[in-house]
Parts: structure tokens; C-alpha cells; sequence
């Protein structure tokens, strides 16, 4: 993790919060319930005790399960931060707010929950630990006060909230969101923890990541299998970084007294793939269930209790809050439903972010738009780069140019024009049970593969599985209708307007070299 540090971009300094955190709009007429938001960054939904992670100790979020909603089928409509934590506050999927990428930031005339509860008379605080979850995306509209710490321990995150809280007129009601990171590789255990000294093969994988910053792609593809090997100390290390969460949290609602008496709602915006789909200690590349899926509790005043395992998605969040307040809903392409309503679709559909480093180059495309970037043929075993072609399975790091046969010098400068940079992604539709993959091909197009969600390395079952297939299908191509990317129902061109500019930060996080 990085040195904490704090950046106050909106409302005043802690010490001067009192006018900044305390609006002197008219309260609501008829009042109304806190709301406490809380995202924890690659979280994923199967290692919580509730869950059924036998290691897991997560005391407190797994007594809020027991008196919540628990949607164990949720989904991200997109596996990275920015756009997942945007359609969780704008109500739609990436079409309806336009963030197609980690750190790009969503349209200015996307409405969002917070500003339809600042409209109606909530004190809105956020406090981030990530600056890819910030004001510069868009996220501060409709906060009086938005905080960005530099990836501090989850503790710390609860204590500034807590502090910004205490500065809000008890007579007003509240709506804060906190988003934590911890469970961000590099996994660090905390102090105090058994696990601490006990990981060392995942403590020198982490210090390999952060020294070596244009060589991440080798922990994430298992170079030399360094990755695998550590495996279960990085499960370890991973289960420490979600019980410090967990242990933060407690003191965050404990800290809200009544105000968490309202609605509380936790989640993340994406899991974390270990190992699954060869993808190591990263998210984004693919929408493998490790990284689709993410934990969903809503606990509040008349929900009913228990377990709904109908697919739920990140965007149908606002919606269900919204009518819970009687207040006005959020609308635009790809807008969520009330997950409480009888609207709910029958199925989930998601999509991966880009591989954004050159050297991952199991994935069609590889590399930013605007830095070194590949096109890669796994069955060639050529990435065709933007400076050369190579040979990725003799020379991995993409060092020495390779001299090709010209019928595939053509065929790979044709694929690329047809797969621009950061376009080749994978789209998903899913239930519970079964999960219709489309995957970019070579030539253009995607091919689709039918598998059960407890095998998603299975054969394609489409023939055995027609009204199935042609189910999922349709899922797809109707939700695919407009998006700034290729999907089975879109040929759109431009992920948005992420820029060289907002490099720092996504280095800093590792998602870039």
C-alpha cells in the first residue's frame, strides 16, 4: 500500500467541517432514514464467513447478513473500480454513464443517487481510499464533503468518516459512503494478526510487484510460476486484509450509533481472480465468476430478511434505495430495478475491462491506446505489437522482434484494424446456474460458449442446452445494444475519454506499468 496520505476535495478541512458537512437546505418533509453505503475494493462475494468461507473471520459483516437482504448472486456489470462504483451511483450500466475504464471518468449529465439525496435535504459525505473512486471520475456530485485518502489500512478510513459524521446535525438525515481497499494487491497483513509472518511467499510476490513496476504482468501470469506457488499465502494474507475490513467496519457502525439503524447497504465493485482463468492476484482482463461476482447486503427498515438468489447487479442498488425513500428515480440506458420489484431481469449480463499491460498476452488485446500495445494471436503464439512482432511463447517479456510469414504479417495487421486497442473484451450473460461466455476471435466477431457456472472451463453446452443458449443470448445482444464497446449486439469504436493524464494513479494501483 501506498503512504497514507489526505486530500480534501470538496466541502472544507476536517477542522472546518462543520459548515461543509452541514447543509442549510430545508430538511425533508416527511424525514427519513440514514444511508450508509459501504464498497470494499476487490472484495470477492465467496470468502465472507456468511458465505460459506470456512476461514473467513468477518464477525461483523456476518452478523449484518443475518439481518439483511443477502443477494448471493450479484454481479458487476464491469470488472474494474470506476465504472462499477459509477453504475452503483448513477443506476445504469457503462452505457447509461459512460466509464468504460478504470479511472475514466462518467458523463457529466448522468444523474446520480447522491444528488437525488442531496436534492431532497440528506447531509452526503464519501470518503475514498482510492483515487480512481474520486470527484476527478464525476463520483462527488451531490456531496457536501468527499474525501480521498491515498490507500490507507481500513481503520483509518472509518475514523476520518466518523469524524466528518460527527460535524452533521443530528436532525438531519445522512447518506455516507466509504469505499475501502484493502483486499487490493499487494495483500499486506496487518500487524496483530495471526497471519503476519506467516505468508512469506506472498510477502516477497508483493515486494517483487511494488520494485518492479513494468514487470506486474509476471505476477499476474504467473511467470516462471512464482504466483501459483504462493497461492496459499496469498489466500491467507487476502483473508487478514478482509478481516481488518471487517473489523473496520464494525467500528464504523458501531461509531453511527443510530444513524446505522437506517439503511446500510455493503458490497464491492469486483472480486479477484487467484489463479482462476490463469489470472493472478488481478481483476479486469476476464468476467470469470472470481471477479463478476461481488458480495450484496442491504440491511434497513421493512426488508424483508433472508437469501434471494435471482442475478442483482451493481446498478440496481440506487433503484431499490430510491423507492425505499419515495423519491425520484435515476433513468438512462442500461438502468438497474428495484431488486425488490417484480421488474428484475432473468439474467446478469457483464463485461471485462481491458488487459492493460503488453505482456498479457493470453488476452486477443493487450497494452494501452496511447503506450506500447499488442494484438495477440495465442494460437500463433505471436503478439503483433506496436513496436514489432514477437514471439510470446519463446520471449514472454516481448523483447526481440520476430521476422513472420507474410500471409500472417497480413492476417495480424487485418485483426488489428478490425480490434483496436482496449476494444477485444468478454461479455457474459448469467443466472445462477449457467453463464454464456463471448469471447473475441481473431478474425472479428465473438465466439459463444454455454457452460454451467460451477464449471466455467467446461466444453460448450449449447446443443445440449438450447432455450438455454437462446436465452442468454438474447440477454446479451439486447444489453450490448449501444455500448462504446464491441459486444455481440454493438460494433462501438472509443472506451471513453481515460487519457495519459490519469497515468499516475493507475500506476500507483497497479494497473499499469
Amino acid at each position: 500500500m501506498s503512504t497514507f496520505a489526505v486530500r480534501v476535495l470538496l466541502g472544507t478541512s476536517l477542522a472546518g467541517c462543520a459548515s461543509g458537512c452541514t447543509p442549510t437546505r430545508p430538511l425533508p418533509t416527511k424525514g427519513g432514514p440514514d444511508v450508509v453505503i459501504i464498497t470494499v475494493d476487490t472484495l470477492r462475494a465467496d470468502r465472507l464467513g456468511y458465505a460459506g468461507h470456512a476461514p473467513a473471520t468477518t464477525p461483523v459483516l456476518d452478523a449484518l447478513a443475518a439481518r439483511s437482504r443477502v443477494f448471493s448472486d450479484a454481479t458487476t456489470p464491469l470488472t474494474r473500480t470506476t465504472p462499477a462504483l459509477a453504475s452503483l451511483w448513477a443506476g445504469t450500466d457503462p452505457r447509461g454513464h459512460g466509464s468504460w475504464e478504470v479511472g475514466a471518468p462518467i458523463h457529466a449529465s448522468a444523474p446520480l443517487l447522491s444528488e437525488r439525496l442531496h436534492e431532497a435535504g440528506w447531509a452526503t459525505i464519501a470518503v475514498s481510499a482510492s483515487p480512481v473512486a474520486a470527484p476527478k471520475q464525476g463520483l462527488g456530485r451531490g456531496f457536501d464533503h468527499f474525501t480521498v485518502l491515498e490507500d490507507p489500512p481500513a481503520a483509518e478510513v472509518a475514523a476520518v468518516a466518523l469524524e466528518a459524521v460527527a460535524t452533521v446535525d443530528d436532525a438531519r438525515p445522512l447518506l455516507l459512503w466509504v469505499h475501502l481497499t484493502d483486499p487490493h494487491f499487494p495483500y499486506r497483513v496487518p500487524g496483530g494478526h495471526p497471519a503476519a509472518g506467516q505468508t512469506p511467499l506472498c510477502d516477497a510476490l508483493g515486494e517483487r510487484f511494488t520494485k518492479r513496476p513494468k514487470k506486474r504482468w509476471q505476477v499476474f501470469a504467473d511467470h516462471n510460476g512464482r504466483s501459483s506457488a504462493a497461492l496459499a499465502d496469498c489466500q491467507r494474507a487476502y483473508d487478514a486484509e478482509v478481516t481488518a475490513v471487517d473489523t473496520a467496519v464494525g467500528t464504523l457502525l458501531e461509531g453511527l450509533g443510530q444513524r446505522a439503524g437506517g439503511f446500510v447497504v455493503v458490497t464491492s465493485d469486483h472480486g479477484e481472480n487467484q489463479g482462476e482463468g490463469g489470472l493472478w492476484y488481478e481483476h479486469g482482463p476476464d468476467a470469470h465468476d472470481a471477479t463478476l461476482r461481488v458480495p450484496l447486503l442491504i440491511a434497513g427498515p421493512g426488508l424483508p430478511l433472508g437469501t434471494d438468489n435471482q442475478p442483482a447487479r451493481l446498478q440496481d442498488i440506487a433503484p431499490t434505495i430510491l423507492r425505499r425513500l419515495e423519491l425520484p428515480g435515476l433513468h438512462g440506458t442500461g438502468a438497474g430495478t428495484d431488486l425488490l420489484g417484480t421488474e428484475r431481469p432473468t439474467a446478469a449480463v457483464g463485461v471485462s475491462a481491458s488487459a492493460l499491460h503488453p505482456g498479457l498476452t493470453r488476452y486477443l488485446r493487450s497494452g494501452r491506446a496511447h503506450k506500447r500495445h499488442c494484438l495477440n494471436s495465442v494460437a500463433d503464439g505471436i503478439s503483433w505489437c506496436s513496436d514489432g512482432a514477437f514471439d510470446h511463447r519463446m520471449d514472454p517479456s516481448l523483447r526481440t522482434a520476430a521476422e513472420l510469414p507474410a500471409p500472417l504479417t497480413t492476417a495480424l495487421a487485418a485483426a488489428a484494424d478490425t480490434w483496436p486497442p482496449e476494444q477485444a473484451r468478454q461479455w457474459v450473460a448469467r443466472t445462477d446456474t449457467w453463464k454464456l461466455v463471448a469471447e473475441p476471435v481473431l478474425a472479428g466477431g465473438f465466439d459463444l460458449r454455454l457452460v454451467p457456472t460451477t464449471d466455467e472451463a467446461a466444453a460448450d453446452q449449447s446443443a445440449a442446452h438450447p432455450e438455454v443458449r437462446a436465452a442468454l443470448e438474447a440477454a446479451l445482444r439486447a444489453a450490448t445494444v449501444g455500448a462504446a464497446v464491441p459486444g455481440p449486439g454493438s460494433t462501438g469504436s472509443s472506451t471513453g475519454t481515460l487519457s495519459p493524464e490519469d497515468d499516475a494513479a493507475l500506476r500507483t494501483l497497479g494497473y499499469i506499468e
